[in-house]
This record gives structure tokens, C-alpha cells and sequence, in this order.
């Protein structure tokens, strides 16, 4: 999935849900308390602090990708934006209510990021992988929607 989020109000509310539907699709977003949500828990959250963080720290198009990655049972989330500076932890005497927590959220939540320049586009993407506990459904698509291994 690839989203631009340049001119959305509340661009990282229109993530979480975004992505909430793509996790529910692919049936990692169970409706009860278990592993599994708490890891789709855990997406949301890094999705939004890579949305937050783009948008408070940069200016110009910010762009969101997702992929699943059934073989490791993984959930991958980048953003992309136009500034060539990069993250930095803000160090704890910094941190407070109006933030300086986004990247120690994203470590403490993710199994790993990254963030790769891109001098071409002028800018860079943090990505972060958030692996899930158990594999999803057995997912196929056909038309009209998907197709799983619970009777859907």
C-alpha cells in the first residue's frame, strides 16, 4: 500500500486507520486480547510516530508504505519525506508532553528500523518491521474479496 499524506487532516490518524483496514484484511487485527493484536497494537503505533515525526520535523509530501511479509510473518511500515536530516533520539532532558518520545517508541516497539537517504529524492524513508507471533489466515484473493481459511 502506498499513501500519500500531503493534504489529510490528522495525517496520522488517517494512517493508524489506513493501516488498521490492510492488518484486518490480511487477518492480523483480531477483534479479542491476544499476541497477535497486541502486535498489530504495536504497528499502529510505530506507523503513527513515523507519521507524527515526519510531519512535525519536516515540510513537503509524506509518502506510506506498507508490506506484509508472509515467509517471516512480518508487517514492515516506511515513510518517506523530503528533509535529508535524520532521526535522532531526543535525549531525556528533552522529552516531555509535548514530545521527544517518537524514535524510543519506535525501537521499543519495532524489531528493528532503519532510516536509508535518498539523495535522488532529496530526502529519506524510516522503515520499521513489527514481526507478529503466529501467521495469519491462509489469504487468497478473488474478486470481491478476500478468501480464508475460516470459512470467509
Amino acid at each position: 500500500m502506498l499513501v500519500v499524506l500531503e493534504s489529510c487532516d490528522r495525517p496520522a490518524q488517517q494512517a493508524r486507520r489506513l493501516l488498521a483496514g490492510q492488518l484486518a484484511h490480511l487477518g492480523l487485527l483480531p477483534a479479542t486480547d491476544c499476541p497477535e493484536r497486541r502486535r498489530a497494537d504495536d504497528a499502529l503505533l510505530v506507523a503513527s510516530e513515523l507519521v507524527t515525526n515526519a510531519c512535525r520535523h519536516t515540510s513537503g509530501p509524506t509518502r506510506l508504505t506498507s508490506c506484509w511479509h508472509p515467509e517471516q510473518q512480518s508487517f514492515t511500515i516506511s515513510v518517506f519525506d523530503p528533509s535529508p536530516a535524520m532521526p535522532r533520539p531526543a535525549p531525556e532532558d528533552e522529552r516531555g508532553a509535548h514530545g521527544g518520545y517518537g524514535i524510543h517508541l519506535v525501537d521499543h516497539l519495532s524489531d528493528r528500523w532503519c532510516v536509508v537517504a535518498s539523495p535522488d529524492a532529496g530526502g529519506k524513508s524510516v522503515s520499521a518491521t513489527v514481526t507478529f507471533p503466529a501467521a495469519p489466515r491462509e489469504y487468497a484473493v478473488r474478486p470481491g474479496g478476500p478468501v480464508g481459511g475460516s470459512g470467509g
